[in-house]
């Protein structure tokens, strides 16, 4: 009976063991791989349509929507379009001497490219608040309008 309890204990100290090690753990990153991705400063409509009046020659203006979709759409004038998957094959394309203002459709993948840039070490890097879509509603063209002409 005695030698029964002893099995019985190996055998539950075996489980116990195989239990905690069959557990997911997740084990913390070393410090050297963290990383923290930089946050884009947002400008307005409003602000970017004073820098398009006072600093046009200064800026550099990269929608980052799809190609089609680029071209389907509303462009900004002078706008270059690199789409945000191909940001880091085209970051030589991208002047680190302008200011860099980044769009989109609505402000999400802009941000993206943004801090793409921004971890590369581009000194002024801005986002459009609202994208295209932001633009649009404040300089007062709709949609469709917008699709006929491409450029404003």
């Amino acid at each position: 009976m005695l030698a029964f309890l002893w099995g019985a204990v190996a055998v539950s100290a075996v489980l116990a063991v195989w239990v905690w090690l069959a557990k997911p753990r997740r084990m913390p990153a070393p410090p050297e791989t963290e990383m923290t991705i930089p946050k884009p400063e947002m400008i307005t409509p409003e602000v970017f349509d004073q820098l398009l009046q006072t600093r046009k020659d200064d800026l550099f203006i990269m929608d980052v929507r799809g190609s089609k979709e680029y071209k389907s759409g509303h462009k900004l004038e002078n706008s270059v379009n690199i789409p945000v998957a191909f940001i880091e094959f085209k970051i030589k394309t991208i002047p680190r001497d302008k200011t860099v203002v980044v769009t989109c459709a609505s402000g999400n993948r802009s941000l993206t490219g943004a801090a793409l840039l921004l971890m590369e070490n581009y000194p002024k890097v801005y986002t459009l608040e609202g994208g295209i879509n932001g633009w649009l509603a404040y300089k007062k063209i709709p949609r469709q309008q917008a699709c006929d002409t491409h450029e404003h």
